[in-house]
């Protein structure tokens, strides 16, 4: 599988908004970068950042680490395909969702597309994983 690991760029963007950015930064600086991997996913994410403590939010996602998070799903696949006999095919994409949601497949154009948000707050990763190998799958 093919895995688009957006996080640093998440990373860069809270490291210049200490504060909620305004909705044209957010555009500029995360939502029109993103198009890349996800296309115009992000339009219409600007409300939820608006919602969220900021202050505590940005100091947990600061803590995420985007190599670590590439290896973590690189030994999830690796897993399922051991453990099913079958070679995964399609598409990862490693993103901040800024809280909105934790991830979801799809089939794009016949190709299995998956999307994680990594910055999920839930048990400090570990939903994550289980998310991850029900994804994939």
């Amino acid at each position: 599988m093919k895995i688009h690991n957006t996080l640093p760029l998440l990373l860069s963007c809270l490291e210049k908004w200490e504060k909620i950015p305004t909705e044209k930064k957010f555009i500029e600086e995360y939502a029109v970068p993103m198009e890349q991997s996800v296309g115009n996913f992000f339009e219409d994410f600007y409300s939820a950042l608006l919602e969220l403590d900021w202050d505590q939010y940005r100091a947990h996602a600061l803590k995420i680490d985007p190599k670590h998070e590439e290896v973590r799903l690189k030994k999830h696949m690796r897993d399922i395909e051991r453990l099913f006999e079958v070679p995964l095919s399609g598409e990862v994409v490693l993103f901040g969702s800024f809280e909105t949601m934790d991830g979801f497949a799809r089939f794009d154009w016949g190709n299995h597309k998956v999307f994680l948000g990594v910055d999920e707050s839930f048990d400090d990763g570990q939903y994550i994983d289980i998310l991850t190998t029900h994804e994939l799958f």
